[in-house]
């Protein structure tokens, strides 16, 4: 089996996929800090990760895709993806690159603000997929580009599409798992890039009829940057989702999860998600709460995520890097 075919597959799978920030301490990356991240990452039980590529300067971004790549590309037996999330205007430039370096899998950010046409995007993705396995990472705004369901059944159809995350915009959600039900195929699998809501959509059963069937897709699994902290929480909430869509009854306390994981994500992500950067600082994974800048979050950020935390313990996981770290730092 090929190593395109395998990625594919994996990715079938359903994978935890968290979209590591970047270590920088003192406004440098920080190779050993970045290091503890994959490290914390892998042992949760993920099925890989992914490097944001889409910030940062063009220094900090190489070195934290060879960080990325420096990992083992497996992981208890099974394939531990390494995939490079990059923004659409550099996609092509960058791909050839990626694979040569390692990259298991490109995420194209779609991007409204590069402009072109439909047809230029299709060409875009088509081109970056002929370089590795392809996945199409939809902004929440709504598309120009992609408004119908005819216009991503073309994207759906690039032979090198391995995977599609949905978008927290409903709207754009709905039109890309009817388009799928339409080209029939199987080998693509659905991920949500919902940062609110992800375990509705790990949960919904996506049906339509066609002709006198009826199609039902699932989503599989997320990346997600929400997954970038408390990762071993959610590596168990993803497995959770699983059995309860193969069972096909959602418990009344998974929704109020859902509801809970809604709150503690809104509160993360406040400020440019400075509250990410707070709790791997407080679980001492990140040496300290600064961005790549080396700016502070505000303190309305950290009264806000101080709160979120208080309220949802059960969402984190402390205790379980506080165990580990150790034995993390001295490998």
């Amino acid at each position: 089996m090929d190593s395109d075919t395998t990625t594919r597959d994996r990715l079938c799978d359903g994978l935890c996929l968290p979209i590591a920030p970047i270590a920088a301490t003192e406004g440098q990356f920080d190779p050993l800090r970045q290091r503890l991240l994959w490290r914390y990452y892998a042992t949760a039980g993920t099925g890989g990760a992914v490097a944001d590529l889409t910030s940062g300067s063009p220094q900090l971004r190489r070195e934290l895709l060879a960080s990325l790549l420096a990992m083992p590309n497996k992981n208890n037996h099974e394939p531990w993806l390494r995939i490079a999330l990059v923004g659409e205007s550099e996609a092509l430039s960058m791909a050839s690159e990626l694979r040569a370096a390692g990259a298991d899998a490109i995420a194209v950010a779609l991007d409204e603000a590069t402009g072109g046409s439909t047809e230029d995007l299709i060409g875009l993705l088509q081109a970056v997929g002929r370089s590795a396995p392809l996945i199409v990472y939809p902004q929440a705004i709504p598309s120009r580009r992609l408004s119908t369901v005819q216009a991503w059944r073309r994207v759906l159809e690039i032979p090198q599409l391995s995977a599609v995350s949905l978008p927290s915009q409903r709207q754009a959600a709905v039109m890309i798992v009817r388009a799928m039900m339409e080209t029939r195929r199987k080998d693509i699998c659905i991920y949500t890039a919902n940062e609110i809501n992800p375990v509705i959509d790990l949960v919904t059963p996506f049906r339509y009829a066609n002709g006198n069937k009826t199609i039902e897709r699932r989503v599989v699994g997320g990346m997600l940057r929400l997954w970038g902290v408390f990762t071993a929480r959610a590596v168990e909430l993803l497995e959770r989702c699983h059995v309860v869509a193969q069972r096909g009854a959602i418990p009344d306390e998974l929704l109020q999860v859902s509801v809970e994981v809604s709150e503690l994500s809104m509160a993360l992500a406040t400020e440019n998600n400075a509250g990410f950067r707070e709790v791997l600082s407080r679980n001492k994974i990140f040496a300290d709460n600064r961005d790549a800048e080396g700016k502070p979050p505000s303190p309305a950020t950290l009264d806000r995520v101080a709160t979120a935390l208080d309220y949802h313990q059960h969402l984190t996981d402390f205790a379980y890097v506080a165990a580990r770290l150790e034995k993390w730092m001295a490998d």
